[in-house]
């Protein structure tokens, strides 16, 4: 089996839409594809240091598929992008398929002309692209805004419905994407739900007895919709705890959080780091005592419904006791007070008290610790890639069948 996936990032990059796809493509290729990944740029010498930035092994050491990276550029649109696809779609062989994950406009085209070459194609969504835009829309501050946001998304829709009818499968992150996409589907459309992945934990990480000098760790993106503020202002109720913040972030979003510290007189127990290779974050995992999951309900549909936070599925895999928040995201993977405490979203006081109840529990976070871990391996990345690898076999085998 063939894979050519296609997406907009450059290599190697920490933020999770990357972190994500170079794990599921190496897990791919172990499930035994041949996996070629079509980015903007590779800034690191090969492949095999760029998957070393993930803390992934080439799978071709292993003796199983193959992973290769192949950059394309910043600009990926057409005709010039005819061109840069050219030989990556001519040289696919059956079975194969074109992989896709974006609501862009290069790729419909895209996609008619890798069916043109006789591959499957299979669409991966992580949302309803549209619905994002939409709640944009609801917040518009005045009529001119929101009739701008009002277009665009009808325009998304449209674009996310022309993706849809161009392809051969689909995989959902979520069931809440699956649900609301099905409106958009084509009928008897090849459908999963197959949430992200994590790996397991790095023997070196993992050790008994290394000490935890991180109260309370948070890692991931800084922007508002990931619920961050709400844990800066939790702290003011944890006076004895110290918070550690972890992630990409622009110079607005730690200004952001700085200033809300400051206000709350927190600021002198907030550390705020910048984001560090994917292959290193265990280390922090491995120092902390509580991990904070602290996404939002009320203000954004994405972390309420479609979200499949990588850093959840880490946590879990590293022992990391979670305290997250109670939404149907999130709750899909966790059950309240075994892998960790799901608290009211949106409730600084609420996301507190389940902090405090952790660190006060030695023994609860012991047994919490041994729970996630078992949940995590559910999850791993060789298994999301194998799913995803017969799958797309299937795909192939009923063409087959209806010839």
């Amino acid at each position: 089996m063939e894979i050519l996936y296609f997406y907009r990032v450059p290599v190697p990059d920490p933020r999770a839409d990357a972190v994500q796809i170079v794990n599921t493509c190496a897990g791919m290729a172990r499930a035994g594809a041949g996996v070629r990944l079509h980015v903007e740029t590779l800034a690191a010498g090969s492949v095999t240091e760029c998957l070393a930035f993930y803390g992934i092994e080439n799978p071709a050491a292993g003796g199983a598929g193959s992973l290769d990276v192949v950059p394309l550029g910043t600009h990926w649109s057409w005709p010039m992008f005819a061109w840069k696809t050219r030989a990556s779609l001519a040289a696919a062989r059956a079975p194969a398929c074109l992989f896709v994950r974006e609501v862009r406009p290069y790729v419909p085209s895209l996609i008619a002309r890798a069916r043109r070459r006789g591959l499957k194609v299979i669409f991966e969504a992580h949302n309803v692209s549209a619905s994002l835009v939409e709640e944009k829309r609801a917040r518009a501050s005045d009529d001119v805004a929101a009739a701008r946001l009002r277009e665009r998304a009808a325009a998304r829709a449209q674009l996310e419905r022309r993706i849809l009818a161009g392809v051969d499968g689909l995989v959902c992150t979520q069931a809440a994407t699956l649900k609301g996409l099905t409106p958009l589907l084509p009928p008897g459309l090849p459908s999963i739900v197959l949430g992200n992945g994590t790996r397991l934990a790095p023997a070196a990480t993992s050790a008994a007895g290394a000490p935890r000098d991180i109260d309370v760790l948070y890692c991931g993106s800084l922007k508002p919709w990931k619920g961050v503020d709400g844990l800066v202002a939790a702290m003011k109720h944890l006076p004895e705890a110290k918070l550690t913040i972890l992630g990409p972030s622009t110079p607005s979003d730690v200004e952001r959080l700085v200033t809300l510290a400051r206000s709350l007189g927190v600021s002198e127990r907030l550390t705020i780091l910048p984001a560090v290779p994917p292959s290193q974050v265990w280390s922090f995992y491995a120092r902390a005592r509580v991990g904070v999951i602290p996404l939002p309900g009320a203000e954004s549909v994405e972390a309420r419904d479609f979200t499949s936070p990588l850093k959840l599925f880490e946590m879990m895999a590293a022992g990391l006791p979670v305290v997250a928040s109670r939404l149907p995201s999130l709750a899909e993977y966790v059950t309240d007070g075994q892998e960790g405490l799901l608290v009211a979203p949106d409730d600084s006081e609420a996301l507190a008290a389940g902090i405090r109840r952790l660190l006060a529990d030695a023994p609860l976070r012991a047994a919490m610790s041994d729970a996630a871990r078992r949940r995590a391996a559910e999850f791993t990345w060789d298994a999301r890639g194998a799913r995803i690898v017969t799958f797309a076999g299937s795909l192939w085998r009923a063409a087959g069948a209806t010839q």
